[in-house]
């Protein structure tokens, strides 16, 4: 071993730390785990986020399930934060599995694995498809039919994404309808708003522009109602991209204008994002693609995204083949 001060040692070797550990009865591991957990919680109590992954595994080990799971949620919390989002999904499938095997609450198991579906969705689409689809048959095996219903939207909304490998516009509206009848029957939500944009976007994407305008009031007319500038903003995107497809194109920028202040007013990561790529891809469908560019660098240019790489990286792909192309 070597002194590394303050009466710490580290061994010299990680193979030599592997044999002297294997060598360890069972119980001795986990007495060692478990002292090792509790002189961290006190030694790190006023500063203990950046020690939340390390707890995770000693209470695991010490075979203290339920602060495993809590100190595993928060470091998965911390790593999604960031956007370390392959770091949050391990730390949430550590969760899941310690649960299943506690046996946890069919609820808290479908929640983790919600979570895990919105984790999924930037690093693996295939993965996130199958977490909420086992996240919406758990609720509803327990009857719990409203909690199922924001799942489904979110998964309407990620089938319907054209060009994304998991694309399914049946698969889609189905989700969108079955969400529809839960949720329409309670008090107007943000889950609602994002319901009816989901199937504004859904209906974009057909060019069923009827449809896309029923679904975009809809859906703006419930954010407005709640104060939901977050909603309203994409919403307003699909409508000014129907105004613009049919020759209203004053009313249609006017729109998109209007759409990208409601996103800077609600100012999170991506708030913007919607409407700029709407307004962009008419803006070089009409053969304009300096204004096209313009746009994209608009919401490129806000400080909000710097915490959504994969954004930007979208918006600026899209800028610069425009900038390559003209």
């Amino acid at each position: 071993v070597t002194a590394i001060g303050r009466g710490r040692y580290r061994f010299s070797h990680a193979l030599i730390r592997a044999a002297v550990y294997d060598g360890l009865e069972i119980n001795t591991r986990v007495r060692i785990h478990g002292g090792i957990a509790e002189r961290m919680e006190e030694i790190y109590r006023e500063d203990i986020d950046p020690h939340l992954a390390e707890l995770a595994h000693h209470f695991r080990e010490a075979g203290v399930t339920e602060k495993a799971i809590d100190y595993s949620a928060r470091a998965g919390w911390a790593a999604g934060a960031v956007f370390a989002f392959t770091d949050a999904m391990m730390h949430a499938q550590a969760v899941l599995e310690m649960m299943e095997k506690q046996g946890a609450e069919p609820r808290r198991r479908a929640y983790v694995l919600g979570l895990l579906g919105d984790i999924a969705f930037t690093v693996d689409r295939a993965k996130s498809v199958k977490y909420r689809d086992s996240a919406i048959a758990l609720y509803e095996s327990v009857g719990s039919f409203d909690k199922a219903a924001v799942v489904r939207v979110l998964q309407g909304r990620s089938l319907a994404i054209s060009g994304d490998p998991v694309v399914s516009g049946a698969l889609a509206i189905e989700h969108f309808r079955l969400a529809e009848s839960v949720l329409a029957k309670g008090p107007e939500t943000i889950e609602q708003a994002w319901l009816y944009e989901g199937i504004a976007a859904y209906e974009s994407q057909r060019l069923d522009l009827v449809r896309c305008a029923q679904a975009a009031r809809r859906a703006m007319g419930i954010s407005e109602r709640i104060g939901a500038k977050l909603t309203w903003s994409p919403a307003a995107g699909f409508l000014g991209f129907v105004l613009a497809i049919g020759g209203r194109l004053k009313e249609a920028f006017d729109l998109f204008d209007e759409a990208f202040e409601a996103g800077d007013q609600a100012n999170t990561p991506g708030s913007g994002h919607a409407v700029t790529n709407l307004a962009g891809w008419c803006c070089n469908w009409l053969g304009d693609p300096r204004a096209a560019r313009a746009w994209f660098e608009r919401e490129l240019d806000r400080p909000r995204n710097a915490r959504l790489p994969h954004a930007r990286r979208e918006l600026d792909r899209k800028s610069t083949r425009l900038n390559s192309s003209h």
